[in-house]
């Protein structure tokens, strides 16, 4: 491939911090006046509509990665995988937005706030718009970079305009969900510059194991992440939920940077793997989590030693119980950013999907056991340790799996 894998870098990095700034702005300007408890309805909502949102995007946006990254030089055999990519994603999407309108129109706790979950569920339908994948496996994060940061600060405008007082909290359901749809809007409106009609007839069933495997995948990695705040909102109050949401917003601000330089490496391994070059693969997944681990070490000791400051300038006095949560969660990003790699890129790159199944199921059911043990008893501090477990077990699983090829 042509392009500078330390421009695609810099841009990835530059993509990756507007995207994780994002919510943290947001979340600061919009904590001192939503306050816990408002906060916590809305992050249980946007909680609720991710699990349907993975069930939309199946596994396409890591398959496509992939199998586009190995076209990405033929205009034709890329924009056949794309429309039948396309189309699959399409009906998928489909089923996920019906189920989730009888979900909300069927549960009590749901229809008591049904416009917040109607709002919310915009997620779902702009995932038929959903190309994002294509465009990593292209490697044009030069585009992907500028196109956020135009949609996020758009965003970012929005929010002093519209939210004022608790009542204002659709408001902020709303600018979340355009802005992902706006980034989606740009991707369409761009598509044609890259593809063309399909030269031979559409065959979709083809890409259905490998989608479904890795679909699982989807659907482990976020019931992994998410269980923690829904067992939350099933246990514990919404300021409880608005305290955890938001100091796990903090820790994945700073997983998502540090694992730019990983998510970069994806199409790059995608292609030294298919031409069977094992010590250049090697030499670059031990590249990326040393630089990955330079970024992640000082975060978390900085977070750890300046915790109560950091929430009480960031979200107010409101969410003093998010500072024992954050203390714990930041021990988990150097942890995190290796298992982002490692899982990730190195074992869907080298066709160990399955392995990458049983890692994340393991982790998971670890995860809701401890959570449904002291979750009722000791409340969101058990939850931040439950998952800080968890990440511990994936490391180990994901060193063993991909022994064969990272030393």
């Amino acid at each position: 491939m042509g392009k500078s894998l330390m421009k695609n870098s810099i841009y990835n990095i530059l993509y990756k911090v507007v995207t994780a700034l994002y919510p943290l702005f947001a979340v600061t300007y919009v904590s001192h006046i939503l306050l816990a408890e408002k906060m916590g309805m809305v992050s249980y909502a946007q909680n609720i509509v991710s699990y349907f949102a993975v069930i939309a995007a199946l596994g396409i946006p890591t398959y496509g990665i992939r199998e586009i990254a190995v076209r990405s030089n033929n205009k034709n055999k890329r924009s056949q995988v794309f429309w039948e990519l396309f189309i699959i994603n399409f009906i998928s999407t489909t089923i996920s937005i019906v189920i989730y309108l009888v979900l909300i129109f069927s549960v009590n706790r749901f229809l008591e706030n049904k416009i917040l979950y109607e709002i919310a569920g915009l997620q779902i339908f702009f995932n038929y718009l959903n190309v994002d994948w294509f465009y990593q496996g292209m490697e044009e994060y030069k585009y992907i970079s500028l196109r956020s940061i135009i949609v996020k600060l758009v965003s970012l405008i929005a929010l002093p305009l519209t939210i004022h007082s608790q009542d204002d909290y659709l408001w902020y359901a709303m600018i979340y969900c355009l802005a992902i749809g706006g980034n989606n809007i740009f991707n369409i409106i761009r598509i044609r510059k890259y593809i063309c009609k399909p030269r031979k007839k559409i065959r979709v069933i083809k890409h259905l194991k490998s989608i479904a495997i890795l679909l699982m995948v989807s659907i482990a990695v976020e019931i992994y992440a998410m269980i923690d705040t829904t067992m939350l909102g099933i246990f514990c109050d919404d300021q409880t939920v608005g305290c955890y949401s938001n100091a796990m917003k903090l820790t994945r601000m700073v997983n998502t940077m540090a694992a730019a330089i990983g998510a970069v490496l994806f199409p790059r391994l995608s292609v030294i793997f298919n031409n069977n070059d094992k010590r250049e693969f090697n030499e670059l997944v031990n590249k990326g989590i040393k630089i990955m681990l330079v970024i992640a070490f000082p975060a978390a000791v900085g977070m750890i030693v300046c915790s109560h400051s950091i929430i009480t300038i960031f979200f107010g006095n409101s969410f003093a119980e998010s500072v024992p949560i954050l203390k714990i969660l930041a021990l988990m990003i150097p942890v995190v950013v290796c298992n982002t790699l490692l899982g990730g890129q190195v074992l869907v790159t080298t066709n160990q999907e399955d392995k990458y199944v049983i890692t994340v199921i393991i982790a998971s059911a670890v995860n809701v056991i401890l959570n449904a043990l002291f979750i009722p008893k000791f409340g969101a501090t058990s939850a931040a340790i439950a998952s800080l477990i968890s990440e511990i077990i994936d490391i180990i699983l994901y060193l063993y799996f991909a022994r064969k090829y990272v030393k």
